[in-house]
């Protein structure tokens, strides 16, 4: 590809031959992650899934911590369930021809997320819902909970910026209330 673009090179084209190789490139990064990857992602998926990223991580470097998953879909303009299913799909954990070009008003009973989903994980979302930003946050990465990434108390204290026996102490009270679900 570097030699097909060095041949087409044209030097009074307006740019120069470092940006016209780097043109050529483009194409590899739809390509690769196909080539790569034995189960491909829509392509749809991954762009979301790379303007969410995107979104955390400017919302991250800007005001200092993770974005929770309502301040994200505000973000992004895509509604929480819909950023969870993007999540999902991305991290190959549904069927994609179950969820495929679903959109946002279709019946949530025929969504493979909401028809395998229990009691308790009603209560977990409620129990989410209520909680304040950072406990969100800490929620999250403790748990694992909608598709996050699993960190232990010092990452999650590093990233919150608070101390680890904050996020001890938050963690503890968060799965308190999640504890009241069995009484």
């Amino acid at each position: 590809m570097v030699a097909r673009a060095i041949k087409t090179y044209v030097p009074t084209g307006g740019a120069n031959l470092r940006t016209h190789v780097f043109n050529s490139l483009k194409s590899l990064q739809r390509k690769v992650p196909l080539l790569a990857d034995p189960m491909p992602v829509p392509e749809r998926i991954r762009l979301d899934s790379s303007r969410i990223r995107q979104a955390e991580a400017h919302f991250e470097g800007s005001i200092g911590r993770p974005p929770t998953d309502d301040e994200l879909s505000e973000l992004v303009n895509l509604s929480p369930a819909k950023l969870q299913r993007i999540r999902a799909m991305a991290k190959g954990r549904i069927p994609f021809s179950v969820v495929e070009e679903r959109s946002e008003d279709d019946d949530a009973s025929s969504d493979i997320v909401g028809s395998t989903r229990s009691d308790y994980d009603t209560w977990t979302d409620a129990v989410y819902t209520d909680l304040g930003e950072n406990d969100k946050l800490i929620m999250r990465f403790r748990s694992g909970y909608d598709g996050a990434d699993t960190l232990d108390n010092t990452a999650i204290a590093d990233r919150l910026g608070v101390s680890p026996s904050y996020v001890s102490q938050r963690a503890l009270a968060i799965q308190q209330k999640l504890d009241r679900f069995h009484g």
